[in-house]
């Protein structure tokens, strides 16, 4: 009978003040997918970092890659900027893949592209509508890529998928991060896919193309 009441104690004693305190003591999943695509107080979007894309020269980014504590190794070219991540970098960022800048003749970032290994089923819920999508094919036609723009964020998100494509196809494969421009392969073989919106969207991107409007 007493070990049945120190149960029942222990029991109230998690659900009041103690217990909540230590359900907010656990890490919050959504709060740190949030936070990778949130910039820095006082940069304004687009940014990463302190690399503010379209604004910020090349000279300036090195500087703060070459000083940032989850970077390793920094190698600058003319036209690009990568880096290699030093094992530091918050477990969403897909260290087996390097960062990329993209810099203009003028000597400014245009470009900014991350691997994570956030799924895009997992964001998915957590943003806004995108305001613009843009699906890519491959030349296989195996596969396709989607580039989903989020103006306000400054941001857009590449995912790539298998065609037909399946429902662990659109939830559970990873994401790029990506500001700026977009590659110009992209550019000239993208075809706008603003299908969310619409009822049966699931059609087409099972497809991996716009059905034609009934006539």
């Amino acid at each position: 009978m007493l070990s049945a009441v120190l149960k029942l104690a222990l029991l109230l004693i998690l659900l009041s003040g103690g217990g909540l305190a230590l359900l907010r003591a656990q890490p919050n999943p959504d709060a740190a997918r949030l936070a990778l695509l949130t910039p820095p107080p006082g940069c304004a979007v687009p940014c990463w970092q302190g690399i503010q894309v379209g604004i910020t020269e090349a000279d300036t980014a090195l500087r703060l890659l070459e000083n940032h504590a989850w970077v390793d190794r920094v190698i600058a070219e003319p036209d690009l900027i990568i880096w290699r991540w030093n094992g530091t970098q918050p477990a969403l960022i897909d260290g087996a893949h390097d960062g990329l800048l993209r810099v203009n003749r003028r000597g400014v970032v245009t470009q900014l592209r991350i691997q994570t290994r956030i799924a895009f089923g997992s964001l998915w819920p957590l943003l806004p509508p995108p305001s613009e999508v843009t699906l890519v094919r491959t030349m296989s036609r195996y596969s396709a890529h989607q580039i989903l723009t989020y103006s306000e964020l400054g941001l857009y998100l590449v995912h790539s998928h298998r065609c037909p494509a399946g429902p662990d196809d659109l939830w559970t494969g990873t994401v790029t991060i990506g500001m700026g421009t977009v590659w110009l392969s992209d550019s000239l073989n993208g075809r706008p896919f603003n299908i969310y919106g619409e009822p049966g969207w699931w059609r087409d991107l099972r497809a991996c193309r716009r059905a034609a409007p009934p006539r």
